[in-house]
């Protein structure tokens, strides 16, 4: 492990430390110095830090050299050209004010230009700052010359061409690493990830109830898994857009980034995956949403034999996992052939398929089997051993497909590299490749992320609704209606209406909007906004240059070299605003380090070459450690741009100052630049990292919730399946986008000061539920292709239940991150359309398994019977993790209640109600449970005395004040017995005197059809007409039904209602509206229920 951790370190650091010192001695041998130039030698070393500092591979270095090499050269032209015509205007009159503008409007323009080409296309992020530090150093030193000469050019020309040369060609000598090398090592370590966490699996689910090692090493494993999976398509990424010559093409070695994301699908969810609960505690009364007992398993005696099954897939996965690793370290790291070959990789590939048949037809036969062993009082297919173990092997048949096409891969890589013929490889899409995310590492430690542009036509759409989603709705809104107007000719033979005719025709009311989205996209785009920050403050900053002759502020200016404040500002400017305190912070630690540094290696070597180039180079480890291991890269990038102009001027005689007053100059002026990049960034067009991730968040809820419509709609038969595979790959991917735009702001939000508390803990729980969401879906979008198809269409209302209960949870969490308001207090209680749903399944899979004329629909399924019981696992997984997600939600924004405050006497029994979980079982599924404290108290007896005296005030209060209204609280509406005084008013009674109460009452109008009661919707599973429970809000509604629903669960709702009471206050008029419950009623029931009305 140590020998790892050297060579690790030699890897990363040796290269830019011997790069640092062949710069410092092309500074101190003054040969080479005076051939470069004197006056601006040393900028070799500063320019090779900024841009050109080994980084990585040796593709991005080439990069790196390229473009700076091109940037440069580009900014050297605009600037000498510039430098030119101020020179010809200075020949009529010294000194003159459009002479002083030139330069000024140049160097302002180059920073737009160049900050927007950074924004939009971030592979230029280094490149930008490369033509604007050229620009502005070359405008600001040669703002005074007369005549132009070859040294206006070469003086930046020899240090940007030796800054850029020297480390590419050390990349290349030393250590050279490539991305196809690195991409290589990741999806072997991956893959070996992948065989370690399967093997944690199987010993998981196969373990005691004494798992406390075995899960906590499967989490891990899960994580790192998850991590080295993530980083393989940022590394694709630097293969496809990198010239190589080697053996084996890109393609051949690119299928793997998908297939190992399959597989970390597969492994990130199962049944024993564990749901952090910490957020919400369930109701101990509460049975297991599968009916089963805790020691159901024990009962059952078809878990040995699945045990077997499963064991025999399992080994043939880790078999076929270990042979892909292997073939891929042979063919493109040891290159050693003796081991592998392609007949073992074939044979490979035929024992794991006929594991797969083997195992799937013998499943269908135990289950079966032991469904007709189970007494007929208890045949449920679903309990949770069967429903684990078959989400389990159905786990397995995925990942043993992902194998069979990973082998083939594999198989293909060997032939190539078997044929021993290199090619070169370049990049194909040069487009593609600008707007693709840098390789250089920024001031958090990570890669920088592309922009939307790098997003494909169907992701910027969905994107597209960021900022202006309602502008834009309202402008579609309109549009269609103006185009719908403009064919409506104005009549008349006035200039006005000839105007209008021509003005509002179609066509030229579609250029017009098309103007209109033109300036809105100006408008709010971010690359402008940055573009013009970056332009503005170049511009104000370099002012003083371009004064008048001998003016204080220019002669200040060139006394204290301002050119650095200038290229400070623009280096340390950032599109995002995420943690640039911190950030900034640590920018002017750096350059107080520098300047100190430099003073004192200016006091110990006292102008030796020899002190001078040890110092510098022992400084480059410090460097080095820094940019490329630690988590504050920008800190070393400073310290190495602050010491050079400390050191280098003094040794040259180029400087005109004591070395301890360029040490104070040099750092005061970069530390004015830093300061007023973040000064920029904070008060002009802010970009807060807490409110992009709620808004990401709720980008990604509504992304989960298209993807799983489009698997209802495809199950449910609306979509072809062709169709609903298209949609579900784009939107699949625009859920793991938004996933990993949500993951990345964490950073910056973590580091962010802010008054407000931020939950970091909330909402990393958050991006895990979510991401677990997506890995369910996933895996339910492979069962849902599988399933039986009698379990779909003859079941079809239980299924649109579930989905509108799921939907309705889905669009109020991300209602509540987009806006940052409250959940409602009453939503679809996800357990209960879940069970109606799995119950009507269970029937119809044992009508069909059971039924003696369905031999042949029985012999179709046999391999489909365990795909439905992985079905009800992963269900059972979605819901508790939707149900995390709306605890999150909630302990975040809260929750909308009846009852805002608690009384005065009743606050301090209330410690413990924080704890409520947000849904318990509720009777019809619409029951969020008591959430609330006020709630809670009221389902007490013991404090209904205290509210009913508290309700008793504030109706006497309210009569006294508004005495012209008070007939609204005794009216009763026509039809009704004789209203009751105010004081005897049944919302007044306590819940028991009421139910005794409605037992009277409901003795004498049992002749009443017409007015049959709505029951109250407690929160158990079992009607009780001794209920202590508090009537819920659609309890305070009546509604009259002359027959009962269709389907069966409108049926036992309908059962449930006659066997239930309900309470409510009087209403002043009658309501002619149903109240729309989740079961769907046929329009028979809908017309005989019209008489509803409030009692």
């Amino acid at each position: 492990m140590q020998r790892k951790s050297l060579k690790r370190f030699l890897v990363l650091v040796l290269p830019p430390v011997l790069s640092s010192f062949i710069c410092c001695l092309f500074i101190v041998i003054k040969p080479i110095s005076r051939f470069a130039g004197d006056q601006f030698s040393f900028l070799l070393f500063t320019l090779f830090n900024l841009f050109f500092y080994p980084n990585g591979s040796i593709g991005s270095q080439i990069e790196l050299t390229v473009l700076g090499l091109i940037f440069g050269v580009i900014g050297l032209g605009i600037s000498n050209l510039s430098i030119y015509f101020t020179i010809l205007v200075n020949r009529e009159t010294i000194d003159h004010t459009f002479a002083r503008t030139i330069p000024c409007v140049t160097l302002t323009l180059v920073a737009f230009v160049a900050a927007y080409a950074r924004s939009k296309l971030p592979r230029l992020m280094v490149a930008s700052r490369t033509i604007q530090f050229v620009s502005a150093w070359s405008l600001t030193s040669n703002l005074r010359a007369i005549t132009m000469s070859p040294r206006t050019f070469l003086d930046l020309w020899w240090p940007l061409l030796w800054g850029s040369l020297i480390p590419l060609l050390v990349s290349m000598i030393c250590f050279p690493v490539s991305a196809r090398q690195q991409f290589s090592k990741e999806v072997i370590q991956a893959l070996q990830d992948a065989e370690d966490t399967q093997a944690a699996s199987y010993r998981v689910l196969f373990s005691t109830n004494e798992i406390d090692t075995p899960l906590a090493n499967l989490t891990r494993l899960r994580t790192q898994f998850f991590k080295n999976a993530r980083r393989l398509p940022a590394l694709l990424d630097e293969c496809l857009f990198e010239f190589s010559y080697d053996y084996v093409g890109v393609d051949n070695i690119a299928p793997f980034v998908g297939i190992v994301n399959s597989l970390r699908v597969s492994l990130a969810n199962g049944s024993n995956d564990l749901i952090d609960t910490s957020m919400y505690n369930k109701d101990n009364s509460n049975k297991d949403i599968l009916g089963l007992s805790d020691d159901a398993d024990d009962d059952l005696a078809c878990v040995e034999d699945l045990k077997n099954l499963i064991t025999i897939m399992h080994q043939a996965i880790l078999n076929s996992l270990s042979l892909v690793r292997r073939v891929l370290r042979t063919a493109l790291i040891v290159k050693d052939f003796s081991e592998v070959g392609v007949d073992d990789i074939d044979l490979q590939k035929q024992l794991l398929t006929q594991a797969v048949t083997n195992c799937r037809s013998e499943m269908h036969n135990i289950l079966v089997k032991n469904l007709a062993n189970n007494p007929s009082d208890c045949s449920s297919l679903f309990k949770k051993h069967l429903c684990m173990l078959s989400y389990y092997s159905v786990t397995l048949f995925k990942i043993a497909a992902d194998l069979v096409f990973a082998l083939t891969c594999v198989s293909d890589v060997l032939s190539s590299r078997l044929k021993n013929h290199r090619k070169i490889h370049y990049p194909r899409n040069f487009w593609s490749w600008l707007k693709a995310p840098s390789t250089t590492i920024n001031d958090f430690g990570m890669k920088p992320d592309g922009n939307d542009d790098f997003l494909s036509v169907e992701q910027k759409e969905e994107n597209r609704h960021k900022h202006t989603f309602e502008e834009e709705m309202q402008l579609q809104a309109y549009a269609a209606y103006a185009i719908r107007r403009s064919r409506l000719k104005q009549s008349g033979f006035s200039i006005k209406y000839w105007f209008l005719n021509i003005w509002d025709a179609p066509k030229v009311l579609k250029s017009r909007l098309a103007v209109a989205r033109s300036f809105r996209s100006l408008r709010s785009s971010r690359h402008i906004k940055f573009a013009l920050k970056n332009a503005a403050g170049v511009a104000v900053l370099s002012i003083p240059c371009f004064l008048p002759y001998k003016s204080p502020g220019q002669l200040w200016f060139f006394e204290n070299k301002g050119v650095w404040m200038v290229i400070s500002y623009f280096y340390v400017l950032e599109p995002s605003t995420g943690a640039t305190y911190r950030v900034g912070l640590w920018r002017l630690t750096g350059t107080i380090l520098g300047a100190v540094y430099g003073f004192i290696v200016n006091m110990i070597t006292k102008g030796s070459s020899i002190g001078i180039t040890a110092m510098v180079t022992a400084a480059s480890v410090l460097i080095a450690w820094l940019v490329r291991m630690s988590s504050v890269p920008g800190v070393g990038t400073v310290f190495a741009v602050t010491f050079p102009p400390i050191i280098f001027p003094v040794y040259l005689d180029t400087a005109s100052f004591a070395s301890f007053t360029i040490a104070l100059t040099r750092g005061y002026m970069i530390a004015i630049g830093i300061i007023a990049a973040i000064l920029v960034n904070l008060l002009w067009w802010p970009f807060h990292a807490r409110v992009n991730f709620t808004l990401q968040v709720s980008k990604a809820i509504s992304e989960i919730t298209k993807l799983y419509l489009i698997l209802s709609r495809q199950t449910l038969g609306v979509t072809t399946l062709a169709a609903s595979r298209t949609q579900f790959n784009i939107t699949e991917k625009n859920v793991q986008a938004a996933l990993n735009a949500c993951d990345t702001l964490l950073e910056p939000l973590r580091l962010e000061l802010s008054i407000i508390p931020k939950p970091v803990t909330l909402y990393r729980k958050m991006i895990s539920s979510l991401q677990r969401t997506h890995d369910l879906l996933v895996s339910l979008r492979y069962v849902r292709e599988r399933i039986q198809k009698e379990t779909v269409i003859e079941i079809k209302d239980q299924r649109l239940n579930f989905i509108n209960a799921l939907v309705l949870v889905f669009y109020a969490s991300m209602h509540a991150f987009r806006s940052s308001t409250p959940l409602p207090q009453f939503l679809p209680s996800l357990y209960t359309a879940l069970n109606d749903m799995l119950s009507a399944i269970d029937n119809k899979l044992i009508e069909i398994l059971s039924s003696d004329e369905m031999v042949l629909r029985r012999q179709l399924s046999s391999y489909r019977l365990h795909y439905a019981l992985s079905e009800a696992e992963i269900l059972l997984g979605l819901v508790t993790s939707m149900e995390e997600m709306l605890s999150i939600a909630k302990s975040l924004f809260g929750q909308t209640s009846i009852f805002d405050e608690l009384p005065s006497d009743e606050k301090g029994d209330t410690e413990n109600l924080d704890s409520l979980p947000l849904h318990t079982l509720g009777h019809t599924g619409w029951s969020s449970g008591p959430t609330s404290p006020t709630m809670q108290i009221m389902t007490s007896p013991a404090k209904k005395l205290s509210l009913k005296h508290r309700e008793n005030d504030v109706v006497e209060k309210y009569s006294k004040e508004y005495p012209g209204n008070a007939y609204i609280l005794n009216y009763s509406p026509p039809g009704a017995s004789g209203s009751p005084p105010l004081s005897k008013d049944t919302s007044m009674l306590s819940i028991s005197e009421l139910a005794n109460k409605e037992s009277k009452d409901g003795n004498d109008n049992k002749d009443n059809k017409g007015h049959d009661k709505l029951p109250p919707r407690t929160h158990s599973k079992r009607s009780n007409r001794n209920i202590e429970g508090i009537p819920l809000a659609r309890d305070l509604f009546q509604q009259a039904s002359s027959s009962t629903s269709s389907s069966p669960v409108d049926q036992q709702n309908y059962r449930s209602r006659q066997s239930s009471l309900t309470s409510a206050r009087t209403s002043p008029i009658e309501n002619t509206n149903h109240y729309r419950t989740r079961t769907r009623r046929k329009d028979s029931d809908s017309s005989n229920s019209s008489n509803t009305r409030i009692r």
